[in-house]
């Protein structure tokens, strides 16, 4: 059964030059309105301005109020510690709009906030008074790092022998110590964006334990946490278990990893046998058969 219907504007909304929005808004709008929809999105970060990136935002919040939408951005993706981070202008708009109101209500109201490889220059000082300005907004962030790693480096040239600066968000780092809302997920497998690796989330596990250098007990869980309960919260399913552990009454919604004996393990090499469980119901399984030739 799908679980959620998301329609996304990839292109920009806006002209350049121009005031008012194009057609692809207009189509925007009909794809909002159609049955089974549950979430609106877009990249703000198209925009031919940020002028035009702002009104790509307030476009987005207007529909999903209209249409009771969580919403999905791709926002900030960029590698320019000079260029003004829009994730300010967006917590700020949701606060003015009482946003958190929506989740009282039983609205859907998630705000997921993907790739936002500018937040990767941000101080401590910087994540803290964010942390405080989202405050009780239903936001999560969502690091993409295999497409992150290949798409965003940084600018100015690059030594013999000496690779480019690569820019994605710190999971582990940025849900221990500042408390944030933050998974893991796979980009568009095999096009330009990114041409390699799998669409197995648990393969992000291994490429994060190297990239983010986690490798202790507490990160493997992190990362862990970040392609399961984490993914859950992303996509609106607020109520879940925020944790690997299960407790009497949880759903009974896991995937058995044979090969693997502890939450490290699953994390530094995720076995390639698996059991999917949903609803108490074996759905899916995958065995390895071994012989040897005498």
């Amino acid at each position: 059964m799908l679980d959620t219907l998301l329609v996304f504007a990839q292109d920009a909304l806006y002209l350049p030059e121009e005031d008012e929005p194009s057609d692809n808004y207009a189509l925007l709008e009909k794809a909002a309105a159609m049955d089974g929809v549950s979430a609106i999105g877009s990249a703000p970060y198209v925009e031919p301005s940020s002028e035009q990136a702002r009104k790509n935002i307030l476009h987005i919040l207007d529909l999903a109020e209209v249409h009771n939408l969580h919403v999905d951005f791709h926002l900030d993706y960029n590698a320019d510690p000079s260029s003004e981070p829009l994730i300010y202008f967006l917590v700020n708009e949701l606060h003015a709009r009482s946003w958190a109101d929506r989740v009282r209500k039983g609205l859907r109201a998630h705000v997921t906030i993907g790739h936002a490889t500018r937040l990767s220059f941000f101080s401590s000082t910087e994540w803290e008074q964010l942390v405080s300005l989202i405050g009780d907004l239903p936001i999560s962030l969502v690091a993409l790092p295999q497409s992150d790693l290949y798409m965003m480096r940084g600018s100015g040239n690059v030594p013999p022998g000496q690779g480019p600066g690569r820019y994605t968000l710190h999971v582990p780092q940025l849900k221990r110590r500042f408390g944030l809302h933050i998974a893991m997920s796979v980009n568009n497998v095999d096009n330009a964006f990114m041409p390699q690796g799998s669409v197995d989330p648990l393969s992000l596990c291994p490429l994060g334990i190297a990239a983010y250098q986690a490798g202790t007990t507490a990160d493997c869980i992190s990362l862990l946490e970040a392609v399961t309960c984490g993914s859950k919260r992303a996509i609106g399913r607020m109520n879940e278990p925020q944790s690997l552990a299960l407790a009497i009454g949880d759903p009974a919604d896991f995937v058995l990893l044979h090969g693997n004996h502890s939450a490290r393990s699953a994390a530094m090499n995720p076995g390639w046998e698996r059991t999917t469980i949903k609803g108490g119901v074996v759905v899916a399984s995958r065995r390895a058969s071994i012989w040897t030739l005498d």
